[in-house]
């Protein structure tokens, strides 16, 4: 029996490098562990979703999750940095210190 081809999403026509209208085209830095988990967690999407699925219908929901999670991901920034600083502090208050200019 044959198996049936699903039909593929149409892709957005683009004049030269300029998305299509409702897209952004960015570029970003992020760790290579980040972009690592990113990019596996783009292809279970996509895997889940089954062939035809474009890349960016799994990116685009990824980004939105992670935005929802501002308040989490900044408490726990926020937690990392002021550990970062007191250390930081404390190696200070332990230097000799000196009056001289």
């Amino acid at each position: 029996m044959r198996r049936e081809q699903p039909e593929a999403v149409p892709q957005a026509k683009t004049k030269g490098n300029r998305p299509p209208p409702g897209m952004t085209r960015s570029s970003i830095y992020a760790s290579d562990e980040a972009f690592a988990a990113f990019n596996a967690a783009v292809e279970k999407i996509l895997e889940a979703l089954g062939d035809g699925t474009p890349r960016h219908i799994a990116a685009s929901a990824l980004l939105q999750a992670g935005a929802g999670q501002v308040d989490d991901v900044s408490r726990e920034l926020v937690k990392q940095r002021r550990a970062e600083l007191a250390e930081r502090l404390a190696a200070l208050q332990d230097h000799p210190e000196t009056d001289q200019p």
